[in-house]
């Protein structure tokens, strides 16, 4: 006898979204607590004092440079993930900030 999908427990968060799937309260609340982490490194990183720096100010070099404070020494385990998950966020914000200002220089 087949399993249908709707039956089969997922095994990662992919397979809920692939398969439009509800969580389960247990993975809501994982879930809610992933989000939470991300959002404490975000606010950490983010919302630290930065030296002063010299020149032009360039956003994708800013960007690429904040990937060590993500991380915050320890790249392995969950901690790891939340940091990586962290800058991830950032540097896809900053690459569409980037794609926005270069068609408007097009336009411009």
């Amino acid at each position: 006898m087949m399993i249908s999908d709707e039956a089969r427990p997922a095994e990662s968060w992919v397979d809920v979204v692939n398969g439009q799937q509800r969580l389960s309260p247990a993975q809501y609340q994982a879930f809610q607590q992933a989000i939470s982490q991300v959002k404490q490194r975000l606010q950490q990183v983010l919302g630290s004092p930065l030296p002063q720096r010299q020149g032009e100010f360039d956003l994708d070099s800013f960007v690429d440079g904040l990937h060590a404070d993500f991380l915050d020494g320890d790249a392995k385990g969950q901690e790891g993930d939340v940091g990586q998950t962290a800058w991830w966020i950032t540097r896809y914000l900053a690459d569409r900030l980037l794609e926005w200002q270069q068609l408007e220089q097009r336009r411009g």
